[in-house]
């Protein structure tokens, strides 16, 4: 399955990368870079970012502010962040467009389904700024919200870990990663992962979340990739990993086996797993198969199967 469009979700507080405030340059013209390549794979992207690097209205509300007035400096925040992403993207020739939540021109156009998904098509990241317009309502919920109105395959949330943990991998250093968890079971354990209402709406509405470390580059792209061998499937929440994908990878060693018996010249997913494991490359050379088999498909045809702890499937062939 290849994934035709995506919402991502992108975390404010990353913004300050090294700065540790405001709007780091460095980790900005980084996402814009990761955003282009996504772009140029025939990927479909509408982004949501968050505010938190300038403005929080609930922490905001904690310090005297009037939480409706605070959520409203909190939307202008993530105007500010869409508008320096915007900026980096057309920097580096990726054309976008700005929509905001509320009427805002001529900083950007007003949010509708209709336009965001046209500009798509024709080539353009959607960048959807401003959260829902409304207060008491997060970035995360307005992600599960315009993800669902744009027909997203999925939400890719990007942040500075690589997954979900049973607690905050940057506090609890024996915190441990889930490779997939359902959405009622974060419900249960009372994982931080995206505010409840955020997880119901996907949960209800069947969008599958993809949360991976997205501050590392390169991985939005190698998300992509691994959603062709390995699809996101709804109910759950995938936790992608740089070294393994989606804790899913080929069994290195049945891999090789192929190959060297000139078996797996024709493998589906070979000419771009070469691209996302180094190892699989110098394999697929030293395989005599020819690229496309001789006989039908029907008869004869290589497969990959996926390995992981629980499910020891291997790449095998099939007549």
């Amino acid at each position: 399955m290849k994934y035709n469009r995506i919402l991502l979700k992108l975390s404010g507080e990353s913004l300050t990368g090294e700065k540790g405030y405001g709007i780091d340059e460095v980790r900005l013209n980084d996402y814009a870079r990761q955003i282009k390549e996504a772009a140029q794979m025939g990927v479909q992207v509408g982004i949501v970012i968050g505010g938190g690097n300038i403005f929080r209205g609930l922490s905001g509300s904690q310090k005297g502010f009037d939480r409706v007035k605070g959520d409203q400096m909190g939307m202008l925040a993530t105007v500010i962040n869409s508008l320096a992403l915007s900026s980096a993207l057309t920097a580096i020739g990726q054309k976008n467009r700005v929509y905001t939540s509320i009427r805002m021109e001529p900083v950007g156009e007003l949010y509708s389904k209709w336009k965001a998904i046209e500009s798509m098509q024709n080539g353009e990241v959607a960048i959807l700024s401003g959260g829902t317009g409304n207060p008491f309502f997060t970035t995360d919920t307005a992600s599960a919200l315009r993800g669902i109105e744009i027909e997203a395959d999925a939400m890719f949330k990007g942040t500075r870990v690589d997954g979900v943990y049973t607690a905050d991998p940057e506090k609890d250093p024996s915190a441990t990663k889930f490779d997939t968890i359902s959405f009622d079971e974060v419900y249960d354990r009372g994982l931080r992962v995206m505010d409840l209402t955020a997880t119901t709406m996907c949960k209800q509405n069947n969008l599958p979340i993809v949360v991976f470390d997205m501050d590392t580059y390169g991985n939005l792209k190698k998300v992509g990739l691994a959603g062709l061998l390995q699809p996101a499937q709804s109910g759950v929440i995938h936790c992608f990993s740089m070294v393994t994908g989606f804790r899913i990878s080929p069994c290195r060693s049945e891999f090789e086996g192929l190959c060297a018996s000139g078996r797996a010249g024709c493998l589906a997913a070979g000419e771009l797993a070469a691209k996302s494991w180094r190892w699989i490359r110098p394999c697929l050379r030293r395989s005599t198969a020819p690229r496309k088999p001789p006989c039908s498909p029907a008869r004869r045809r290589p497969i990959c199967g996926f390995w992981n702890s629980t499910s020891p499937l291997r790449a095998r062939s099939t007549r």
